[in-house]
């Protein structure tokens, strides 16, 4: 199948966004105005642990829960050939702080790594980590039977709080390992004209809800079973009217006679009620 390059934002959308960005990290907000902002753009989502095959299917699942109060802020799949990762994000806030004045730890950051801790501590637990990524087999297609790593990510405070200062910069690497890194806001903004754009969606019970309203590319309307999806009738919509960027066919006839991939699974995808649409 060959993939039509991703849509990526022109440099007055670049611009325009990382200043309404920027203007919001000022602002001492709830944590869940920064996750929505977020959600609605999604090039500032953390593309840590991303491998060569990119976030699969161009998807990253908001509030997807772990169990009981393990709720993740993001969460997506990547793949390789060879494995997967599984990458668990956790927003804290702009405002929240790395340090003291006596360049102790604040109560903020050990508040955000204690949660990454523990959310290590239950996927230690193979049965956890096997019921975990059951939940997402489903959608962990082609190369399924590939084994998958956890990692994880934690989005917390203001760069300017430690760069150019090496012992705080040292202190908060020193937290970091082969399967946790540590990012700021600041960082997301970097680099968001080379991201592609990715879909939102969330796990109801048998269904992946995907709530965006635009159209990213097709791949993960090809692979899986679609019955397992919900979208909403503006998707359908966005798909429908970007018919000419699909390039996937379940038959070739030459050019007028063939059948593209689409235009049966979008059909085969359920109906995501208007309550649960994105914002």
């Amino acid at each position: 199948m060959i993939m039509k390059k991703p849509t990526y934002l022109k440099p007055d959308e670049t611009e325009n966004l990382k200043k309404e960005y920027f203007e919001l990290l000022e602002k001492t907000l709830p944590e869940s105005a920064y996750q929505l902002f977020l959600e609605k753009n999604t090039n500032f989502v953390p593309r840590e642990f991303e491998q060569n095959h990119g976030i699969h299917f161009s998807l990253v699942f908001k509030k997807l829960p772990l169990f009981d109060d393990y709720v993740t802020d993001f969460c997506y799949l990547t793949k390789s050939s060879v494995k997967w990762y599984c990458v668990l994000i956790e927003l804290e806030k702009p405002s929240s702080k790395f340090f003291t004045n006596n360049n102790d730890f604040h109560r903020d950051f050990l508040r955000g790594i204690n949660q990454i801790d523990r959310w290590k501590a239950w996927m230690n637990n193979e049965a956890n980590k096997r019921a975990w990524l059951d939940k997402l087999a489903p959608i962990r297609t082609p190369l399924h039977d590939n084994p998958c790593e956890i990692k994880y990510v934690l989005v917390h405070g203001r760069r300017k709080e430690y760069e150019g200062n090496k012992l705080r910069t040292s202190l908060i690497h020193a937290k970091e390992d082969a399967n946790f890194r540590i990012t700021s806001f600041d960082s997301l903004a970097e680099r968001i004209e080379s991201k592609y754009p990715l879909y939102v969606g969330t796990k109801k019970n048998e269904y992946f809800d995907i709530i965006s309203h635009d159209f990213v590319n097709e791949q993960i309307f090809t692979w899986p079973d679609t019955k397992i999806f919900r979208i909403s009738d503006k998707l359908r919509n966005d798909a429908i009217a970007k018919r000419d960027t699909w390039c996937s066919y379940s038959n070739f006839n030459g050019f007028e006679n063939s059948e593209k991939t689409l235009d049966k699974t979008l059909n085969e995808c359920g109906v995501l009620p208007k309550s649960l649409w994105q914002s």
